[in-house]
């Protein structure tokens, strides 16, 4: 069987008019029924999608892209497949699509803005009629490809509307950078916070062997100097001599259960993400330094939140506005759960 459907018995492929004179109705009612099922009635939908059936007849959804300049394709592009928070998601929108008579293509970007506007340049190639983009951070070629073309965008993700979120957003966002160190080839990425002038806290294991290290914000790339590192306790200390922001203030204890905030990060190295974090527990957890090689114990902020990489070394900020705790690791086995080091802790040691 090829695009056009199988062949038939004198030669040549099932077409659309072979489908509407088995089915007794015209070629425009079987291209209604296959593209708009809801736009004919339900009797003539089972009669054309019998013939189909019965001949094996499957649409060139390529030619009917071309000629109406719109396939019946939405393109999602999502930051993770690997996290399972976005499958709800995934599915209530195929339920949606699927009930109007139209497929999505799932696409994963990595949390990587390059590779978003790779695959948005092949969703629009192949003429999907609609784009669902993760966060409202997006390339510059991105935006002008999709203003360009006039395809329907929806974005979802991290758009908090939890009032207490926006709030906390406002306040701490700008404090908040991107960590970049570069070691032996590779690069490592992720998150700090100003808690002093020129001075930036992040993870140990964020910086730990960095040749250059370098602080992003909002474009603005810094180099920064490795000034304190404690491997135990998996905090670091840096230097940005141009780093201009308003500091953030540790808490003067650890936050209770229940406490509510905001965690902020750079997943995969992409845009400043805020999510909604509650915690959900404090204790002393047993563990190794950032080398693997002492056993230490940390004590240790559990939060209801989707930490993923990149955000390690952002902050936690509660609704006061002080910082909570610093992130520093996912669950491996919960998407929904992270883990933050105790503010007093690291307060203490830098």
């Amino acid at each position: 069987m090829s695009v056009g459907g199988k062949r038939k018995r004198g030669g040549g492929q099932v077409n659309m008019h072979d489908i509407a004179r088995h089915a007794g109705v015209s070629p425009m009612t079987v291209s209604r029924a296959l593209r708009e099922p809801g736009s004919v009635s339900e009797k003539m939908r089972r009669k054309v999608d019998a013939a189909v059936r019965e001949f094996g007849y499957l649409p060139n959804r390529i030619a009917g892209s071309l000629s109406s300049k719109r396939s019946n394709v939405v393109g999602l592009v999502v930051p993770s497949i690997r996290n399972s928070l976005y499958a709800s998601m995934v599915q209530a929108i195929s339920e949606v699509l699927r009930a109007n008579g139209l497929h999505l293509m799932i696409a994963d970007s990595g949390h990587r803005l390059a590779d978003e506007e790779a695959l948005v340049e092949a969703l629009l190639a192949q003429r999907v009629c609609g784009l669902v983009l993760h966060n409202t951070r997006h390339s510059k070629r991105v935006r002008e490809l999709v203003r360009s073309t006039g395809v329907p965008v929806i974005e979802t993700g991290n758009l908090p509307a939890d009032p207490l979120v926006q709030a906390i957003a406002r306040g701490a966002g700008a404090s908040t950078v991107k960590v970049v160190a570069a070691t032996c080839g590779l690069q490592s990425s992720g998150t700090g916070f100003s808690t002093a002038s020129s001075y930036v806290i992040t993870n140990a294991h964020v910086v730990a062997g960095g040749r250059t290290v370098r602080v992003d914000r909002d474009g603005t790339i810094l180099d920064a100097t490795v000034v304190f590192i404690d491997p135990s306790l998996d905090v670091a200390v840096l230097y940005v001599p141009r780093l201009v922001v308003m500091p953030l203030v540790f808490a003067a204890k650890d936050p209770e259960r229940g406490a509510l905030g905001a965690a902020f990060g750079h997943p995969g190295g992409a845009g400043l993400t805020v999510l909604p974090a509650a915690v959900t527990g404090a204790y002393d957890a047993r563990g190794t330094d950032i080398y693997g090689t002492t056993q230490i114990t940390r004590r240790i902020i559990e939060l209801h939140a989707a930490i993923d990489r990149g955000d390690s070394g952002g902050p936690f900020v509660l609704a006061d506005g002080t910082v909570g705790g610093v992130v520093f690791a996912e669950a491996r086995t919960d998407a929904t759960v992270g883990y933050a080091l105790s503010p007093v802790a690291v307060a203490t040691a830098v």
